[in-house]
């Protein structure tokens, strides 16, 4: 069922490929957090988690993996005090009733060349919530990531100093009508608790999961 769906999204708007280039994601966090990595298509989780481990404090994560359309992050702190946060990473192209999501290979590479974007990790004391990054309005807004400790205030789902994220108390879903959309947007104060990277790695780059300098392997099978 879910494969048949994922298919009749790709036949649907005709833009969203199979396979991508690799791509690498970063993480660094201020608090130990269990850490599971998706590939998404078109807002859909598909296959297995890519990684799904506990990142010590201070430790970077990085994976290499191949994109599709999309990517999601969910991080649950391992102390008292924050609550899960999911966050989307994706650039949304097109108008109302024709929304796609480009491949976020190619838009990391237009976006930052061999460059990284540095998006902020958000996380609420009071609430689960769910963070969406349009690449695009992002790194064009000139957004960057605060530092880590930072509170920011979040108003009907976004915040003055993050151009492109949305933020929202129930998870989000990716339509061609409607785009990137929450029915319950988040109005709230989030902590920084750490920083998130994109970049498209150079040829002959090697596929790697390091925690610390040391390979990490935690897939699902």
């Amino acid at each position: 069922m879910k494969t048949t769906k994922i298919l009749a999204i790709i036949a649907a708007c005709g833009a969203a490929p199979l396979t991508a280039l690799a791509g690498n994601v970063d993480i660094t966090k201020n608090r130990d957090s269990h850490i599971t990595v998706y590939n998404t298509l078109l807002g859909f989780r598909y296959g297995d988690p890519v990684y799904d481990g506990t990142l010590p404090s201070g430790h970077r994560l990085q994976i290499s993996e191949g994109w599709l359309t999309d990517l999601s992050v969910v991080q649950d702190p391992l102390a008292l005090g924050l609550h899960q946060t999911t966050t989307g990473f994706a650039m949304v192209t097109g108008s109302p009733g024709n929304y796609t999501m480009s491949d976020l290979t190619q838009a990391v590479g237009t976006l930052a060349g061999t460059g990284r974007i540095g998006a902020a990790d958000l996380a609420s004391s009071f609430f689960d919530v769910f963070v969406t990054v349009d690449l695009d309005d992002y790194v064009l807004g000139g957004g960057h990531a605060p530092a880590i400790g930072t509170s920011l205030d979040v108003v009907n789902g976004h915040c003055v100093s993050l151009p492109g994220f949305t933020v929202g108390m129930t998870d989000f879903t990716f339509s061609q009508a409607s785009g990137w959309t929450t029915a319950t947007p988040f109005t709230g104060q989030v902590q920084v608790i750490g920083e998130m990277g994109l970049q498209v790695p150079t040829p002959g780059t090697l596929a790697l999961a390091s925690l610390g300098g040391l390979l990490l392997s935690r897939r699902r099978r």
